[in-house]
């Protein structure tokens, strides 16, 4: 953070970069394989392309800006392959500590009952953040607990198979069922299967 072609820095401005870097760790923090990549990085460059590939996900979850109440749905979320999107695709974006969460909320957001509760938010043709922000969703700390028709399994288990199952269904998106334990090829599209499927989640 030195300025080009200077040797010194003043306190305002070494307590100005100080707070600046507190505010970035505390929203970026430094894992320990981030920092084992400041020894390996050859240069500051190096350095800077191996965090990005690091923490660029490989897979996105956005939905549809475009909700028209007079569609079949109103509320379309989905996880997508990894590529450049526009402004009415807009994206979420999981924090570390819970980006393990993506396929429950995904789960809950496409049940019928919240796209009925969207549906009757939407006051005009775009579902916007500053909607979406006020729709009702389970908090994390529910998938945690144990399922009620099978106490033995957490509900984020019973949730997850289902949710892999409906959503890899090519290989552009077999990035997202890796990361989530699949290393098999896509499921095959059975729409009478993905029905039922799709009951016992709205059922859930």
């Amino acid at each position: 953070f030195f300025p080009a072609g200077s040797t010194h820095v003043s306190w305002a401005e070494h307590k100005k970069n100080r707070d600046a870097n507190a505010k970035l760790a505390a929203v970026f923090p430094l894992s320990e394989s981030d920092i084992e990549i400041f020894s390996q990085a050859e240069t500051g460059l190096d350095c800077a392309g191996r965090l990005i590939e690091r923490r660029t996900p490989r897979w996105l979850l956005g939905f549809r800006d475009i909700a028209r109440t007079t569609d079949q749905r109103t509320a379309i979320f989905s996880f997508l392959p990894l590529a450049g999107v526009g402004h009415s695709a807009p994206l979420i974006v999981f924090p570390v500590d819970h980006n393990q969460m993506e396929f429950c909320f995904l789960a809950c957001l496409s049940t019928f009952t919240f796209d009925y509760i969207a549906r009757v938010n939407v006051g005009g043709t775009h579902l916007t953040f500053f909607i979406l922000k006020q729709l009702p969703v389970l908090s994390p700390e529910t998938y945690g607990q144990a399922t009620p028709w099978d106490m033995a399994v957490p509900l984020s288990e019973w949730l997850r198979p289902r949710v892999l199952e409906l959503t890899y269904t090519a290989w552009d998106i077999a990035p997202f069922a890796e990361d989530y334990g699949y290393t098999g090829p896509p499921f095959r599209w059975d729409a009478q299967r993905r029905f039922l499927t799709r009951c016992e989640l709205d059922a859930a």
